[in-house]
C-alpha cells in the first residue's frame, strides 16, 4: 500500500467526505425537484378540473 503520512490521510478522508456529501446532496435535490414538480403539476390540473366542473354548472 502507498505510505502516506498521517496528514495526508486527513486531506485525503476531508476530500472523500466533501465529494460524498455533494453527490449525496445531488441525488436528494433531484428528488426533491421531481418531486415538486409532479406536485405542481397535481395541483394545475385539480385546479382546472375545479373550474371545469364550475363552469359546467353555470351553463
Amino acid at each position: 500500500m502507498i505510505d502516506f503520512d498521517r496528514e495526508t490521510w486527513i486531506y485525503l478522508l476531508i476530500i472523500a467526505a466533501a465529494i460524498t456529501y455533494f453527490l449525496w446532496n445531488k441525488g436528494s435535490a433531484t428528488k426533491l425537484r421531481k418531486h415538486k414538480k409532479n406536485r405542481k403539476l397535481r395541483m394545475r390540473y385539480l385546479e382546472r378540473k375545479k373550474n371545469s366542473k364550475s363552469t359546467s354548472e353555470v351553463q
